[in-house]
């Protein structure tokens, strides 16, 4: 399946990588206060998450991907 050249491998990773990147600007010192908005913390976590998606490789295929959910 690929969605507009987006691969499920990518995808798959994208999101491993944007759960990474959104959970270290939750708790980061400067991101993690009250007083950012909600709002930029996702812009700039997709953002880096994009960035590191676009340096990786897929190292896992669907399958493997699937079994280490499940």
């Amino acid at each position: 399946m690929d969605i507009a050249g987006f691969g499920i491998e990518k995808l798959i990773t994208f999101v491993l990588v944007l759960t990474r990147t959104a959970a270290i600007f939750s708790v980061a010192p400067i991101f993690g206060s009250g007083q950012v908005p909600l709002q930029a913390k996702v812009v700039v976590s997709v953002g880096i998450s994009l960035v590191f998606v676009s340096l990786s490789h897929p190292v896992l295929s669907v399958v493997d991907a699937l079994t280490m959910v499940f």
